[in-house]
């Protein structure tokens, strides 16, 4: 009796700590954060370009090595992106929730129900003033390894892979402004996918309608954007380096700087076409979606003891563990499983809580949490946002 009582404490440990959390703002938000900040994102990449070249062309003499040392610095841009868009897209949702969730308004203190039409203002507001942030940010991360970039040593047998690849994000920088002067190719379908999970109860069901639908729509996004930039890296090249030219040869001699210009030709003669394509994939995608849930279960034998009592055993605080890291509770776990520890458990017999504690203090979120969904059922919330980053 005396451990059943210590085993629903710190269960009741373990809610209170995911009670505080709440249910968040939903992934809908996130994915409208993310699109908005990719045409920042694009022209910062094509400024930190330009300091690259210039940089590599004052350092370098042959054009071969050049445009390797270029090549390197967008890779160093690309890093800097990853690095640098989580961050702002975060920022951006919990702007949008404080500017829209105020006292008066429908979401205060309940920011899963922030709709489109609420949160869409607030992000222009959020790029309005933070863009330029975002671009110091990228720019001071290339600032740091520009020394390191322009001292490499570039002779490489690669040099035929640097220009195409280079020419490959010259077109997917001048894609993504674009994109961002026509936010409604990618807002209409977060929309449409809002619309659909509104259906399902607010919390998780919900917000996993949400996150699985916007997964999938990244996937054809990146898909056919991928497909463009290939198009027109290879217009482009074409352009720069027509037949019989030195670089026609061999591309490590082409001039960037025209294949840059060749990739917004590209854009400029296809993007009206191609847009509207797109945008009738991603909504395809968006009305197709169906959430048919996930099948879990909380484990029907930790709900009645051996004993028939009815108090949970050892083997609840797994479950319960379970549903805090899939949940991105870790800390509250680890506190919950601790508590219970100290409460005189011993923990020679519940070797499965041992093992759990080393899991959750030792490895990494996702490689937990990836194990631990079909073991939950009805969590109250659980925000998986998608990187939407759009490349």
């Amino acid at each position: 009796m005396k451990r059943s009582y210590q085993m629903l404490s710190a269960a009741a440990a373990l809610v209170m700590c995911l009670s505080l959390t709440g249910c968040g703002i939903p992934a809908f938000v996130h994915a409208n954060c993310r699109e908005s900040l990719t045409g920042v994102m694009a022209d910062a990449s094509d400024i930190g370009l330009d300091t690259v070249r210039n940089s590599c062309a004052s350092t370098f003499v042959a054009l071969e090595q050049i445009n390797f040392c270029v090549y390197e610095g967008q890779r160093t841009l690309s890093e800097a992106r990853k690095q640098t868009l989580p961050e702002f897209a975060e920022q951006c949702a919990k702007y949008v929730e404080q500017t829209v969730c105020n006292a008066d308004s429908k979401c205060y203190k309940a920011s899963d129900k922030i709709t489109p039409s609420m949160a869409l203002p607030a992000i222009t507001q959020y790029i309005t003033v933070n863009g330029e942030d975002l671009k110091i940010r990228i720019q001071s991360v290339l600032d740091e390894k520009i020394h390191d970039i322009v001292t490499a040593d570039y002779y490489s047998k690669y040099w035929n892979r640097a220009v195409p690849l280079t020419v490959q994000a010259q077109c997917g920088n001048a894609l993504d402004k674009q994109l961002a002067l026509n936010l409604d190719i990618s807002n209409d379908p977060i929309k449409e996918i809002y619309r659909r999970c509104e259906k399902f109860d607010r919390g998780f069901r919900q917000n996993d309608c949400q996150t699985a639908a916007l997964t999938r729509l990244q996937q054809v996004q990146r898909k056919e954007k991928s497909k463009f930039k290939e198009r027109c890296a290879r217009a482009a090249l074409s352009q720069a380096c027509p037949k019989g030219s030195a670089c026609g040869i061999e591309t490590s001699g082409a001039n960037t700087e025209v294949t840059g210009q060749a990739a917004v030709n590209f854009l400029w003669k296809n993007f009206g076409v191609w847009k509207t394509s797109f945008k009738n994939t991603l909504m395809k995608t968006a009305l197709g979606w169906t959430y048919w849930g996930r099948k879990y279960s909380l484990l029907p034998h930790a709900l009645i003891g051996n004993d028939g009592t009815g108090f949970w055993q050892g083997s609840t605080l797994l479950a319960i563990t379970s549903i805090a890291a899939a949940a991105g509770g870790l800390g509250c776990a680890v506190v919950a499983i601790r508590f219970a520890r100290r409460r005189s458990v011993a923990l020679e017999e519940m070797p499965e809580a041992e093992e759990l504690i080393e899991d959750v203090e030792q490895k990494p979120l996702d490689a937990i949490t990836g194990s631990l969904f079909d073991n939950v059922q009805e969590l109250p919330c659980l925000m998986r946002v998608p990187d939407l980053v759009g490349q």
